[in-house]
C-alpha cells in the first residue's frame, strides 16, 4: 500500500511570517487532515546544525527536504517553514 501526502514549503525572508502561516495553515486544516510543520529554525536547534557556511546549509536543507519527503510518503501534509534562499534546496 502505497500512501500519498504532500509537501508544501514556505519560503521567504527571516522574520517574513514563515512559520506562523504554516502553523495557521495547519490549525486550519487540523480538523480534516494531519499536518506536520517543519520549521527550519526549530529543526536546526534539535539536531545541532550550527553551520550557516555552504556546505553547512546544503546539507541541512538535503536533511530537512528528505525528511519533508520521507513524512508525505507516509500520506501526511508536510509544511515546511524555512528560507531555503536556493531552488535547490526546495
Amino acid at each position: 500500500m502505497t500512501a500519498t501526502g504532500t509537501v508544501v514549503w514556505f519560503t521567504g525572508l527571516p522574520q517574513s511570517g514563515k512559520s506562523t502561516l504554516a502553523g495557521r495553515v495547519r490549525d486550519r486544516l487540523a480538523p480534516t487532515r494531519t499536518c506536520i510543520v517543519l520549521d527550519s529554525d526549530e529543526l536546526r536547534s534539535a539536531l545541532g546544525a550550527t553551520d550557516y557556511g555552504e556546505a553547512g546549509r546544503t546539507s541541512f536543507y538535503a536533511t530537512l527536504a528528505a525528511l519533508a519527503t520521507l513524512l508525505a510518503r507516509q500520506g501526511h501534509l508536510v509544511l515546511v517553514a524555512a528560507t531555503a534562499p536556493r531552488l535547490a534546496y526546495r
